[in-house]
């Protein structure tokens, strides 16, 4: 069972993240750049008529374009080494969004605990450890 600890929901309150969302589309990822940050699989569903975003995996990052390919290999079936990877294109491939926010690469962990501690994303199959 995941237990939530304390803290993390006020931590992610302080922090200013600057999201945007990144295509997963060959030429987009040929034109990323190098950056570090967060990142996260989000899809939105509906239920019972409310649009509700739920986060799917958290990672980081050290370079954006070079994550956002393995990713492509993955969605395009060409890479299967992740199998809950795989999963999540298969149950959401048709809504799943890439987001990505910089971050400072001395925050990288902290940041990425946070989020995944708040969010509990049902296809991180490891936590991120605790900085």
């Amino acid at each position: 069972m995941f237990v939530r600890r304390p803290g993390y929901v006020n931590t992610l309150s302080r922090i200013g993240l600057n999201w945007r969302e990144v295509s997963l589309a060959t030429a987009k990822v040929d034109a990323a750049l190098d950056e570090v940050g967060i990142y996260m699989f989000v899809a939105i569903v509906n239920i019972g008529g409310r649009a509700v975003e739920l986060v799917l995996y958290v990672g980081k990052t050290t370079n954006l374009r070079d994550r956002l390919t393995s990713y492509l290999r993955i969605k395009k079936g060409y890479d299967s080494r992740r199998q809950s990877i795989v999963d999540m294109f298969n149950a959401y491939g048709d809504v799943a969004k890439f987001l990505f926010a910089p971050v400072p690469a001395e925050q990288l962990g902290k940041v990425e605990r946070a989020i995944y501690e708040v969010t509990a994303p049902e296809f991180n199959e490891v936590a991120p450890p605790e900085d």
